[in-house]
């Protein structure tokens, strides 16, 4: 009444929510139109201001989260998803300044229509401590820009969506131009069968079926998920079409500067021995019959090589995503005999310290390491070991340290080490933003090599949501 809104609408079987689906369409404002009421004021108001506010890029208006895709988020959608630093449930500095970067994979963010992306945007470039956002351009479900090698995802919404344009108009009316956008290749080492998801386009090539067709789909899943096989990513074929598709970005978006790799590009631990078995004549003819495992991991960096010099051509950087690394690489510490304590090297054959001696990876680059170690009081523990553990590692590669084994191995130019940069996580219904607080602590103003050490964040929406500590 008297100019207030009425239950609001949200709330009303009168809008857009319907629990009880009972038809009733969705009547809410478009966003940048003004907002409406259920019953007029009864004060009359002068003509010459009865005008409806002209869109603007500093207005956000809310969203509804009923029509969010249930599946991203098993049924409990964030209530401040989208809120944005100083928005519903965000204290004004939230999330905090430190983390300069974020990955937004498909789900919690990507995964939704173009209007609701669009305002995710936005809300995050009124964060001014963000310099760099990754954005997920090659998921398990397909990729996320206009490309002319493999089929879109259908968790966009749209068969002619592109995320990349999109934040690229959302960076135009925002006025930053101090953001960095970033490609994540996560789909590498693993492609979803678009028989057992409608994330997955029916029609179009697929990294997927094109594994099929070379006889390169593997028997084991992702998270044990069987809509979601690990590939030979050592399929001549396979590799080639993944190279074309990064190739393709860079053409398409000829300002971007950089592509990052995700840790899932490699050959996993659970499926060496199937890949083994697939390209047994090959090794054999290599030389390699009694070391098929040095065959992976040196064929496996020679296709990397072979990405670095594409992009080594046009003038682009080559990043990695892994997790902690030691750079020694053998360990007895078990019973049945040499265990490798590398979780880089024995989970996914990604030979980290190679690719640093080789200069694959080099001063220009990025190394990401993931410490996603959560906010209890233990895995606060464990994130400064690691980080420690971290930090002497690189000093080893350099010739500052020795290694533990006592081997000599060849090393680094501390001028050629790539910059490093820690992810943290906030996925965990325990994490508090106290907690994530401590975690940017720890890493806050240190450098290694000489060089500041950043820090990303692992999902701004989750961190975006965290429990809110008592106190505020």
């Amino acid at each position: 009444k008297d100019g207030k809104y009425l239950p609001s609408e949200s709330e009303s079987k009168r809008g857009g929510f319907d629990p009880k689906k009972t038809g009733q369409t969705n009547d809410l404002p478009k966003f940048g139109e003004a907002p409406r009421l259920n019953k007029a004021p009864k004060r009359v108001v002068p003509p010459e201001l009865n005008k409806k506010p002209k869109p603007s890029q500093d207005i956000f208006q809310p969203i509804s989260y009923n029509s969010y895709p249930k599946d991203v988020f098993g049924g409990n959608v964030p209530d401040n998803l989208f809120a944005g630093p100083g928005g519903p449930g965000s204290p004004p500095n939230w999330p905090p300044p430190g983390i300069e970067a974020y990955w937004l994979p498909n789900t919690f963010g990507l995964a939704t229509t173009k209007e609701e992306r669009s305002r995710l945007f936005q809300n995050i470039l009124r964060n001014k401590s963000i310099k760099k956002i990754y954005m997920n351009a090659l998921a398990a479900a397909g990729a996320t820009f206009t490309n002319g090698v493999v089929a879109r995802t259908q968790l966009l919404k749209s068969q002619d969506a592109d995320v990349f344009a999109e934040f690229q108009d959302a960076l135009r009316v925002s006025g930053r131009a101090d953001v960095e956008v970033v490609p994540w290749f996560e789909g590498t080492g693993m492609a979803m069968n678009p028989q057992k998801s409608s994330a997955v386009s029916q029609t179009g090539t697929t990294l997927f079926g094109v594994a099929k067709s070379h006889n390169a789909v593997l028997s084991k899943y992702l998270a044990g998920d069987p809509s979601v096989p690990y590939i030979d990513i050592l399929n001549p074929t396979v590799f080639a079409t993944l190279k074309n598709l990064i190739i393709d970005f860079f053409d398409r978006n000829p300002t971007a500067k950089e592509i990052i790799l995700d840790d899932h590009f490699g050959i996993p631990f659970d499926v060496q021995d199937e890949v083994i078995a697939k390209h047994r004549q090959q090794i054999e003819q290599d030389g390699y019959k009694d070391k098929p495992l040095s065959w992976i991991r040196e064929k496996f960096t020679s296709q990397l090589l072979a990405i670095k010099q594409e992009l080594t051509k046009r003038g682009k950087i080559l990043s990695v995503s892994t997790h902690l690394f030691p750079p020694y690489t053998i360990v007895q510490d078990s019973p049945d005999g040499n265990v490798e304590k590398n979780w880089a090297l024995r989970y996914g054959n990604q030979d980290i310290k190679a690719w640093l001696e080789q200069g694959i990876l080099d001063e220009k680059s990025t190394l990401n390491v993931q410490l996603y170690r959560g906010g209890t009081p233990a895995e606060l523990q464990a994130l400064k070991k690691d980080y420690g553990k971290l930090q002497s590692d690189i000093r080893m590669l350099t010739g500052e340290l020795e290694y533990p084994n006592g081997q000599k191995y060849k090393t680094v130019a501390p001028t050629k080490l790539p910059s490093i940069s820690v992810s943290l996580a906030a996925n965990k219904e325990k994490t508090s933003r106290e907690s994530i607080r401590q975690q940017i602590d720890i890493i806050k103003g240190a450098r290694i090599n000489g060089k500041p050490v950043k820090m990303a964040g692992f999902n701004f929406s989750q961190f975006l949501n965290a429990k809110v500590d008592q106190g505020g």
